[in-house]
């Protein structure tokens, strides 16, 4: 399978009828394993081996009514929704709609909210009781590795005027001096290894 954008491990697994975990630590994926390091971060054009189904066999009893359901799903997604001086959007009631469903939510006293999805959900809208919206996407995150990956980190953490190009162009390395400092960080302007992993981290919640 030829990975496409808005696609992640889990999306492509739930296509196909299996657990994330299944594909992702297959043997047939170890090259991309050591390639992309989680499984939520793939590049458009990355190659998935898609393993043979087994076929497994459960015994019930007949004439009577069975339920089984899928394990795994819907998986949960946790946003934290901060006001510009950090101050959280606590106890804020929330209509979310995602996968043709409209949830009716309520952030925790930090600002989360958590938000249950399918894997193959590609956007979600949150409109808050206060007037505010958002839009999220749903499986977009390039790797960290990628310009366009530490592009779209730091626009998910605040510099929303930063235009993802792929390249490291000046923007964006004002954007990434400023992430640095206020992280405490060597201000070199530049995705080194440790800035990336900030990234990430913070990008994680």
């Amino acid at each position: 399978y030829i990975a496409k954008p808005k696609g992640g491990i889990e999306s492509i697994a739930y296509r196909h009828g299996f657990f994330w975990e299944t594909v992702w630590n297959d043997a047939g994926n170890t090259a991309l394993r050591e390639a992309r390091n989680d499984p939520n971060v793939l590049l458009p054009g990355d190659k998935v081996f898609i393993p043979v189904k087994r076929i497994r066999t459960v015994d019930k009893p007949p004439e009577q009514t069975h339920r089984f359901r899928k394990k795994g799903v819907p998986h949960t997604l946790r946003f934290q929704f901060l006001k510009f001086t950090g101050e959280p959007y606590a106890s804020l009631k929330a209509d979310v709609a995602v996968g043709g469903k409209l949830l009716d939510l309520t952030t925790d006293a930090d600002g989360w909210l958590e938000i249950p999805i399918m894997p193959d959900a590609t956007e979600a809208k949150v409109k808050f009781a206060n007037g505010e919206s958002y839009k999220l996407d749903l499986g977009r995150l390039d790797p960290v590795t990628e310009p366009s990956g530490v592009q779209q980190r730091l626009r998910n953490l605040g510099w929303t005027e930063l235009v993802v190009t792929g390249q490291l162009d000046e923007q964006t390395r004002e954007a990434l001096r400023r992430f640095q400092a206020s992280n405490l960080l060597e201000k070199t302007g530049l995705p080194d290894q440790t800035t990336q992993d900030k990234l990430v981290e913070l990008n994680q919640g």
